[in-house]
């Protein structure tokens, strides 16, 4: 998705410890190098620290809210811009077979927008699985996502919209050697209100894909 590839960080390398409140409610709180950095940071030995609420709203439903935020500096060779990121997701089940999965981001950060002003990004995205047996799941995903400011480098500064329908397969689940084998074929449609795709020559375009997955 747009948000798990540009409002997000990918990677950290950090630690953060977690506290039971009660049965429903965790709280998380960490400190990490930064956006993808390893152990060793782009801006010397500043770091950006994170913080998550995790509400176990009603377990018969499955109907849970996470948020979270995390600030810091982020650019290199720059200990005084900071970056912070409120992230969102609230998942329920709508039947014993579907699950609805909404997540939403808000960034901001001083000195990175094209020009080197402060800059903002936001985006949203609808996830619907739906559990057809032990072997076959199909998902669905509905995205916006916005970098007016040019900060995350997307591509362009317009807003952009995907729609991807794919398959969950798993076709070992009922052997105990391969049942975490996932095959998970997809089609997906982008659009942007500026012509981004193709070179700039194109306002949307089709994408097939197809991976797999085995846990061991």
């Amino acid at each position: 998705s747009h948000l798990f590839g540009f409002a997000i960080t990918f990677t950290q390398t950090g630690v953060y410890g977690t506290y039971n409140v009660n049965d429903a409610i965790e709280i998380a709180a960490g400190a990490s190098r930064g956006w993808e950095q390893g152990f060793r940071d782009n801006n010397g030995d500043s770091i950006d620290v994170f913080g998550r609420v995790s509400w176990n709203i009603n377990e018969k439903s499955g109907t849970k809210l996470f948020v979270t935020g995390i600030g810091g500096p982020e650019q290199a060779n720059n200990s005084d811009d900071y970056r912070y990121v409120l992230d969102v997701i609230f998942t329920t089940k709508l039947s014993d077979q579907l699950v609805l999965t909404v997540n939403g981001d808000w960034g901001y950060e001083d000195g990175a927008a094209v020009g080197g002003g402060s800059a903002q990004w936001y985006g949203v995205a609808g996830y619907l699985a739906y559990n057809i047996n032990d072997n076959l799941a199909v998902n669905l995903r509905g995205e916006w996502f916005e970098d007016p400011d040019g900060a995350r480098g997307l591509g362009t500064t317009g807003s952009v919209y995907e729609v991807t329908l794919g398959l969950d397969i798993k076709p070992l689940v009922s052997n105990k050697n391969f049942a975490s084998l996932h095959i998970r074929p997809e089609i997906r449609y982008d659009y942007s209100n500026d012509p981004f795709f193709d070179g700039g020559n194109k306002h949307d375009q089709w994408t097939a894909a197809v991976d797999a997955i085995f846990g061991f």
